[in-house]
């Protein structure tokens, strides 16, 4: 379970880092892009991981699967409070 709090830690200062520095950047993006890997306890990647990401304030819904190195992108992030959740069954 923590190297899945240790994602959902990392992946919620990249998004902030995202929207932190979007409105300082010309090009007037007003989104961002999460990514990340995940493991199971023994370091090994999974994949087929269905991630699901939560807009806490809008209620919105992101939804993708890790690829074969356990790795996911979800893009076109609006700024905002988010929560991750990671399942595999």
């Amino acid at each position: 379970m923590r190297k899945i709090e240790r994602l959902i830690i990392e992946s919620a200062l990249s998004l902030f880092c995202a929207a932190a520095i979007a409105p300082t950047l010309s090009a007037q993006v007003y989104s961002g892009t999460l990514t990340g890997v995940v493991t199971d306890p023994a370091g090994a990647v999974v994949p087929g991981a269905t991630i699901t990401l939560t807009d806490e304030n809008k209620g919105f819904t992101f939804s993708t699967k890790t690829e074969q190195d356990g790795r996911y992108v979800l893009r076109n992030l609006a700024p905002g409070n988010y929560t991750l959740d990671a399942a595999y069954s």
